[in-house]
This record gives C-alpha cells, sequence and structure tokens, in this order.
C-alpha cells in the first residue's frame, strides 16, 4: 500500500515510546477518502514537540521515499535547531496535486477532473516528471524554491510500450519506434476494431501524454490526416485516469492486441501480483520519468534545512529505489526526461479537442464584403461550407451557439447542447445568413460581447471556445480602438477560467495584424483562410492546434 509505514522501523527504537501516528486524508476527485499515510515518529518526535516535514509524492515512488524516510529517521535520528525531524509522506496523484497546487497560485491546469475538494500543499512534492513542475511554473514563477532549479532527480523509469500477450506477437521484442505503430492503428480503425493503442488519460498521465505524441507521430504525415488521429483518439472511449487502470484493460484484452505507453517501473509493480503478466517493449529514444524532488517556495527556514537533509539522504538510496523497481537517474542507455512543454503542447492540444466537450461560440461576419468572391464562390458560402462541415468534429455532448455581425451584432442561435435539434437550428441559421448591404464591421464591439456570453456561462468540464469568421478589418464609426478592446480583453481573461479565442480571417481584406494581435492577447490563433481547397483543413488545424 503506498506510503505504509514500516513496523520495521519502528521497532528498533526504543520500545518505552509508543509512535504518534496522524493520517493525512486527501478526498480525490471521485470522492474516496484514501488515508495515504502515517507521520514518521522518530522515538518521541511528536506533533507538538518535533518539526514535521510534509512530502507529497506520486503514488509511484511514494513507498520507496516511505522506506528511506523509515531508514532516515531511525538511524540518523535527524534534528534541526535541536527538535527531532518526522517526515509525513502522502501519496496523491501527480495530476491531482498539480491541480491543487495551480490553484492556491490562482491559476489552472486541465487534468481532466475536477480538482481534489481536500488537499493538503506539502512542503516538498515529488510529481512523476519534471513536465509538471515545468506546467506549474508557467501558472506561477514563485511557486517553488528558486534555490532548487532544476529539482533534483530521485530516480528514473523509461517509458515503454506495455502489451498484452497479442500486442507482444504483434510488435516483437522491440525497440520500436512510434512509426511501427502506424499500419496496426490504422487496420484497426478501417476495421471498427477496438483500438490497438490504450492511452491513461494524457491530461493526467505523463506517460500517457508521450503516447499521445507517439501515436499522432504514427499516423499523422500531413494536416490531411488531422481527421485520422481525431478518430485514433475518439475511438478510445473514455480513457483510463491512472496507469493501474489503463494495465488492467490490458490484461482483460483476450485475444486481442494491445499496446499501452507506461513506465517500465509500473509493469514491474503490476506484474509483482499479476494474474496475466504485461510484456515491456522497449521504445527507442523513449524519454523518461525522473521524479524530481521540488520544494514548494516560502518555507520556514527550518524546514527547509530539513528538506535539504532529507533530499541528501534520498540522493544516497540509490538500492531502495532500485528494489522498487526504478533505475538510476543518468543511467546507462536511457533518454531524456520529459520536461518540454513545447514538444507536448501540440499532441495535448489534439487530445484535449478530439476528446473533450467543448462550449463554442461561433461568430461571423456577415457585411457587404462578404458576397465577394473567393475562389469559385463568395466568401460567405465558404464560410457555410466550412461550417457545416466544423460541426462533425465536436463531439455529441459538445454545446454550440451561433452569432452575426455587421455594424451591429444578432445573436442567432443561443448556446446549447449539439443535438439533432440544436445542429439543425444551426444549420438553418446559416443556410439563412442575409448579407447586409453596409460596409461597417462591429468586430471589436462583437468579440468583446461574445467573450463575456463565454465568461458568463463558462463550464469547467468543457473547453470553452470562441471562434471568430472576419474578411475585414474593425470599421466601427466612434467604437473601441484596436487598443481599448485588447485592455478590456485583459481586464476579462480569468487564468482559472480560460477561454481560447480562435480568429480567422477570410481574404485578402481579413486585417490579420489586427486579429494577431487580438490572438497574442488572448493566448489564442490567427489564421488566414486565402485558399479555398485549403480551408477546411486549416479550419480543422485551428480547432485543434
Amino acid at each position: 500500500m503506498p506510503g505504509r509505514h514500516r513496523s520495521g522501523a519502528v521497532l528498533r527504537r526504543s520500545t518505552a515510546r509508543i509512535p504518534l501516528l496522524i493520517a493525512v486524508v486527501v478526498v480525490i476527485a471521485t470522492g474516496t477518502v484514501l488515508v495515504v499515510q502515517n507521520l514518521a515518529d522518530a522515538g518521541g518526535c511528536s506533533d507538538t514537540s518535533g518539526l514535521r516535514l510534509p512530502v507529497t509524492a506520486d503514488p509511484a515512488i511514494a513507498p520507496a521515499i516511505q522506506e528511506v524516510a523509515d531508514d532516515w529517521t531511525a538511524a540518523e535520528e535527524p534534528r534541526v535547531d535541536g527538535r527531532c525531524v518526522a517526515v509525513d509522506v502522502a501519496a496523491v496523484p501527480t495530476a491531482d496535486m498539480a491541480g491543487a497546487l495551480a490553484s492556491s497560485a490562482g491559476g489552472f491546469v486541465d487534468v481532466a477532473t475536477p480538482a481534489p475538494t481536500e488537499t493538503a500543499i506539502p512542503a516538498v512534492w515529488v510529481p512523476d516528471s519534471s513536465y509538471w513542475v515545468a506546467q506549474l511554473r508557467g501558472v506561477s514563477r514563485t511557486l517553488f524554491d528558486s534555490a532548487l532549479t532544476p529539482p533534483a532527480a530521485l530516480a528514473a523509469s523509461p517509458i515503454v510500450l506495455g502489451a498484452s500477450p497479442a500486442g507482444a506477437d504483434l510488435l516483437g521484442a522491440g525497440p520500436v519506434t512510434p512509426a511501427d505503430l502506424r499500419e496496426p492503428v490504422l487496420a484497426a480503425l478501417a476495421a471498427q476494431e477496438p483500438p490497438v493503442v490504450r492511452l491513461a488519460e494524457p491530461r493526467r498521465d505523463t506517460a500517457g501524454l508521450v503516447g499521445a505524441g507517439w501515436l499522432q507521430q504514427a499516423v499523422v504525415a500531413s494536416d490531411e490526416d488531422l481527421p485520422t488521429v481525431v478518430g485514433a483518439f475518439r475511438s478510445l472511449g473514455r480513457a483510463p485516469l491512472d496507469t493501474p487502470g489503463l494495465l488492467a484493460s490490458l490484461a482483460e484484452a483476450g485475444d486481442g492486441p494491445a499496446l499501452a505507453p507506461v513506465s517500465e517501473q509500473a509493469v514491474t509493480t503490476y506484474n509483482q501480483s499479476a494474474a496475466t503478466p504485461i510484456t515491456v517493449i522497449p521504445v527507442a529514444d523513449a524519454p523518461v520519468l525522473d521524479f524530481p524532488y521540488a520544494l514548494l517556495a516560502r518555507q520556514p527556514r527550518d524546514v527547509q534545512t530539513a528538506a535539504n537533509r532529507f533530499r541528501d539522504a534520498l540522493a544516497a538510496a540509490g538500492p531502495v529505489f532500485a528494489a522498487h523497481g526504478f533505475q538510476p537517474v543518468g543511467g546507462e542507455g536511457l533518454g531524456p526526461p520529459v520536461t518540454s512543454l513545447e514538444q507536448l503542447a501540440p499532441a495535448l492540444r489534439i487530445w484535449t479537442s478530439a476528446t473533450r466537450d467543448a462550449r463554442v461560440l461561433s461568430v461571423v461576419n456577415v457585411n457587404s464584403s462578404m458576397g465577394e468572391q473567393l475562389g469559385a464562390g463568395r466568401r460567405i458560402d465558404v464560410f457555410a461550407a466550412t461550417a457545416q462541415q466544423g460541426l462533425e468534429l465536436f463531439t455529441p455532448n459538445s454545446q454550440l451557439g451561433h452569432w452575426e455581425y455587421a455594424d451591429d451584432r444578432s445573436e442567432g442561435v443561443p448556446i446549447d447542447t449539439l443535438d439533432d435539434e440544436q445542429k439543425q437550428a444551426i444549420l438553418a441559421a446559416i443556410g439563412a445568413i442575409q448579407i447586409r448591404q453596409t460596409d461597417q464591421a462591429a468586430l471589436f464591439e462583437t468579440l468583446v460581447a461574445a467573450y463575456r456570453e463565454l465568461k458568463e456561462g463558462y463550464d469547467p468540464t468543457r473547453s470553452n471556445t470562441l471562434i471568430m469568421w472576419t474578411d475585414s478589418a474593425n470599421d466601427q464609426p466612434g467604437g473601441p480602438t484596436l487598443d481599448e478592446t485588447l485592455q478590456e480583453l485583459e481586464k476579462l481573461a480569468d487564468v482559472t477560467r480560460p477561454i481560447r479565442v480562435v480568429l480567422l480571417g477570410l481574404g485578402p481584406d481579413a486585417d490579420m495584424t489586427q486579429l494577431e494581435a487580438i490572438a497574442r492577447t488572448t493566448g489564442g490563433g490567427a489564421f488566414s483562410l486565402q485558399d479555398p481547397d485549403e480551408i477546411a483543413l486549416i479550419f480543422l488545424r485551428a480547432l485543434l492546434t
């Protein structure tokens, strides 16, 4: 059991003293209460007389850290300023702790499930990879102690492919590359068979996120393949939230081939008690989970001292980590740690867009210029065809609304669930668009109003997105300027309630300078749509990336 206190360490201490056990309770997203750890007693080191060092660690490494803590407190009887040190190790899923830390800093990270309602903030955090530390530094640069930049890695575990018996027969002993996945993945999609490659939820699981990148590499050779990777992601259904659930699904795969990106240590631990063992297939140049020791900022001096001394104890505990299935950091043949946000971001955005229900407001310009030609048809016809195709990109439980604007706005179809009735209402509204005989375009005013609409009805369980279609610059006498609009958008922005803004410039008269400035301010994207033959793919790329 993660974080269980080892009685052997206590028995080495004086039997005249009774250890004080303090349970740390974490309420996880499902509502389950997980009692994860007892306070390591140091021969009468009570909660009142001792110095408590709270350490929260990913469940994969928490048992090893607990073992080191027990041995350290038993053998060394560490003291700081005359006070004995008690290490309190809590096993909490990395994603849950990341969500809690982001919230404590006034920010937000998408971890697929609601943040735990009660999670204590520790002095030290050990997530499964440095990726999470980098992500949270993007929320707040002052969240972690700057003296430990980057945090020291404690242990390593390469990301591999766990395989069912049929999956192992399919790929052989390896090492394999993502390209080796292309043929079996596409064959299963074409035959509508169960997916060959399965993932733990990439927004919660580092190995799942790396695997999403592998799947994207395997399937996508160009933008034309984006619908295929969307299909591959959606074929997975609701992904398991963690590695144990994913490994269990491999064991239940029956005679069908099943593969899953997981850490080597996770497979080793799983196989110790599994009726059906999982085969490890190495992946060439695969990154590793590195379990960094991250000290939270603004800790009292004595807690910092205790944390640094415990880190030294962990650094000297290689045999303990090896016994728990980990490899030494920087070991021979290991790949780089998972640290890069830029490398992982495209796969994460595609996964989120393809699998998460959305709440979208689509707004189109309908002034006179939309009647001008773009290729073989009018600009408004190009928009209509692309928007109709775009309806198929959203999950059935998504919500969608449609607005139009020229010199003022018309809130045509309110945002609602995209069932057949809502879909028909939006298609009817698009088909009935009447181009207005005015050159004025209240782009800025409408944009701010649409942003407010999304913010007021914000749904944290969905991706909230504003799509603006325009073929011209803002042209509204007496209306807000670009600078005023950007300032208003900055005031409305809330990092805990992110709204993505996608700006699509139809034809040569769209003012991309204005659109790009808005995209920079909102953290969105601006796309120029010039060639009718490419617009559908650009629209898809805009939504997915």
